[in-house]
Order: C-alpha cells, then sequence, then structure tokens
C-alpha cells in the first residue's frame, strides 16, 4: 500500500510538470520539490503536528505540583533515557506543557516530562549543544486538576517513578487543590482510598530517612507504614530511626564517592527497623541526666565516630540546665585522641 501512495504522489506531481511545461515549467518544479522536501521531512520528523513544537529547554518551567523530585535525577537513573536519546540524536515522545501567559518570551510550564528535561539539558552540555525540548502543547490543561489527571495518565506505572514521589505528589494535590477531599483525590487518579491513602504515608517519612535510600524507587509502595509504625513507638525510637539513618547517609555518600556500590534498599530498610531495638537495647540508655521518671536529657548511643543525645522538646528543661547535662555527658563520653 506503501508503495502505490508514492508511486500516485509523485504520479500526479508529474503530471502536473508535464500540462503546465510550455506555459510555466518553473512552478511545476517548485511542486515536485515539495513533495520531494515534505516526505523527506516526514521521514526526518522534522514537520511536526500542529501542537508539537521543539523548544529551547530554558523557555521551561517545572510545574510546582509536578510528582518528580528534580534534584533527585542523575546521569544513573536516567541512563537509559540518555542512551536512547544519543541513539537517535533527538527526542522522540513529546513532553506535556501548557503556555505560561504574561511573559514577554514564549515560556511553557512542564506537566509530564521533566526527566526528558533533565536529560535534554544534560547532553547539550555533553556533545549535544543544539539538542532541542520536544513538547506538545495542551491549552485544556489550563486548570490544575486537568493538569494533575494528565500528568496521572502519563506516569502512571513507569518504573522511573517512585512511590515516594507519588505520595508527595497526592499529598500536595490534596491539600493545595482538593480542600482535604480525599474521595474527590481518589477519583481523579483512578484509585480507591485506602491505596491513596497509604501512598500519602510515605510522604510523611522524614527527609533524613529518605535520604539514605540510595534511590527513591527502594523505598517500596509497602515499607512506608512500616517504617511510620516503628519510628512513631515513641520519641526515643524516632531518635534512634534517625540517627541510624544517619550513619548509612555517611555510607552512602562514602560509596558513590569511592564509585563503589551503595547500600541495597532491604539492606538500608533492615538497618532502620532494627536500630530501635538495638540502640541501648533492653538495657534502655546508656546514662540520663534530670529527674528519673522523666530525664532532661539522655545520651543513647556510642561509638568510635562519637556519640548520640537525646533531647525531649517538652522536657521542661532550662538552656541553662541542659548545657550543664551536656558537658557532663562530655565528660562521660567524649574521647579525647592521642597525638
Amino acid at each position: 500500500m506503501a508503495k502505490k501512495k508514492r508511486t500516485s504522489l509523485f504520479s500526479a506531481a508529474a503530471h502536473v510538470a508535464q500540462t503546465s511545461e510550455a506555459s510555466d515549467p518553473q512552478p511545476a518544479q517548485n511542486l515536485v520539490d515539495e513533495r520531494l522536501d515534505y516526505l523527506s521531512d516526514l521521514k526526518s520528523r522534522k514537520r511536526l503536528p500542529s501542537t508539537q513544537f521543539e523548544v529551547e529547554p530554558d523557555d521551561c518551567v517545572i510545574w510546582d505540583k509536578h510528582n518528580r523530585i528534580y534534584d533527585r535525577l542523575d546521569v544513573e537513573n536516567c541512563a537509559d533515557l540518555i542512551a536512547a536519546f544519543r541513539a537517535v540524536g533527538r527526542q522522540q515522545q513529546p513532553a506535556l506543557v501548557r503556555r505560561v501567559p504574561g511573559k514577554k518570551r514564549q515560556t511553557f510550564e512542564v506537566i509530564a516530562g521533566v526527566r526528558r528535561l533533565w536529560v535534554v539539558r544534560y547532553l547539550r552540555k555533553n556533545g549535544f549543544p543544539d539538542l532541542k525540548y520536544l513538547v506538545e502543547v495542551r491549552d485544556e490543561l489550563a486548570d490544575d486538576i486537568s493538569a494533575f489527571k494528565a500528568m496521572e495518565a502519563e506516569n502512571r506505572g513507569r518504573n522511573d517513578l517512585s512511590a515516594y514521589e507519588q505520595g508527595l505528589s497526592y499529598k500536595r494535590m490534596l491539600e493545595e487543590t482538593f480542600g482535604g477531599n480525599q474521595t474527590a483525590l481518589a477519583e481523579a487518579v483512578g484509585r480507591n482510598k485506602s491505596t491513596v491513602s497509604r501512598y500519602m504515608q510515605l510522604a510523611e517519612i522524614p527527609p533524613a530517612i529518605v535520604d539514605c535510600f540510595a534511590e527513591l524507587s527502594q523505598l517500596t509502595y509497602k515499607q512506608g507504614p512500616k517504617l511510620l509504625q516503628t519510628m512513631n513507638k515513641s520519641k526515643l525510637s524516632r531518635s534512634r530511626m534517625l540517627d541510624e539513618a544517619a550513619e548509612i547517609a555517611i555510607i552512602q555518600r562514602e560509596a558513590k564517592q569511592k564509585g563503589e556500590a551503595p547500600l541495597s534498599g532491604p539492606v538500608v530498610m533492615k538497618r532502620l527497623l532494627s536500630s530501635v531495638e538495638k540502640r541501648g537495647g533492653a538495657r534502655g540508655p546508656l546514662a540520663q541526666f534530670g529527674p528519673k521518671d522523666s530525664p532532661h536529657l539522655q545520651v543513647i548511643t556510642t561509638n568510635p565516630k562519637g556519640f548520640s543525645l537525646f533531647v525531649p522538646h517538652d522536657s521542661g528543661a532550662t538552656p541553662q540546665a541542659l548545657l550543664g547535662y551536656f558537658e557532663e555527658a562530655i565528660k562521660q563520653f567524649h574521647r579525647q585522641e592521642k597525638p
């Protein structure tokens, strides 16, 4: 079928050329050239649908309710997309954007396609200086609910979108757009309320704990409630888990600097959960200062790198008293390095 269409196209062009040759040969030749150019452009995808454009990445801003954490994107978690762009020399799937009104320069707000934007910006600095960002302008996404639904449809099921990012997006939309109506939010994304609620629980996990996972995708949909339940057993449990997260984060940073493999998601999860029981164990804190029934300061752990303290916000101790307790803790647990 493709060959027949191409033959008829060139036959029509040739017929026009023959009938016009005597009176005006130049327009006929132009018509043939235009047809050839059009076929060539279709093959190279230089001509795009009327709603699609190749734009400068600097003319795009990211929608503030987008479900990607841009700062967590890097060469490792965008490697597949970088390879795909390099293989064909361009972006093939357009990002969804809407126009930003009131700007002197045409500006687009990215609804879906932030990862593609990151890759275009990266490649422009690494071998593809003229690479443009392919966008599809969707003026019907002017309101945030329509934009949210389009973003959900575009990103649903993508392996590179973490459950944590999804939870943050749901929580932000619930508070800022749906007025706290979780039923309306669930209907908008086509999920039941319990599923949406479970995703939003991930958004309650402190950033310090999230940061100790090498990749956001390692913090899964099922792990969030378990982490929160363990961490929120008591103020002391929360303090212990945060201390463990700080130590894990140091290990992860050092591994990245040395080019070594980071701790895996299951290993990080196991360490976080077990930290609540192992730190201090059945003995409780290593030392405490202030009233016995409600201590003002506790020494929780000690190791070669240092020791950790816990000070309840509602202890009632004055700053002067806390400084005194801290000096006592220093005398007991601080190790002076030998010269």
